[in-house]
């Protein structure tokens, strides 16, 4: 039997995930990819944007979007704090595709008034967002 951990993300706004049957996490650093198993050492990690999957004891995969933060494992408890974080199920990709696009034409033809840090810094996070979509995808199209 695997060994269990305990699981918790929580925003400013909202707990978005609170368990305790989860097997495995996978993170983005600043640094690179964290992958947590149980009994891992004590850690202490600056997240990016980006995905974030976590395995449950029966093998299921969940996904969602960090907009950075922290990440501390100790204990066989993983922590999240994040400004923000979304479920799969809240990404729309062909929206997100569509603001990419606009942001992009925004920064090939910037006006006066184009704010461009903000526009790049949008420009990140949406990537980020589709890059969590497409981590589900591929999870998908494993066959066991």
């Amino acid at each position: 039997m695997k060994k269990l951990m305990e699981m918790e993300v929580m925003t400013p706004e909202r707990n978005i995930l609170l368990r305790t049957d989860i097997v495995y996490v996978l993170a983005e650093a600043v640094t690179g990819g964290i992958g947590v198993l149980a009994d891992h050492a004590p850690l202490i990690a600056v997240l990016k944007e980006g995905p974030l999957k976590v395995e449950d004891r029966r093998e299921k995969f969940s996904f969602y979007y960090v907009e950075g933060g922290f990440m501390e494992v100790e204990d066989n408890k993983v922590t999240i704090l994040t400004p923000k974080a979304l479920e799969l199920t809240e990404l729309n990709e062909a929206e997100l595709q569509d603001r990419l696009a606009l942001d992009k034409g925004r920064l090939e033809h910037p006006t006066a008034t184009t704010d461009i840090p903000s526009v790049e810094r949008d420009i990140c996070r949406i990537t980020a967002r589709l890059k969590t979509i497409d981590l589900a995808k591929q999870e998908q199209t494993i066959v066991f």
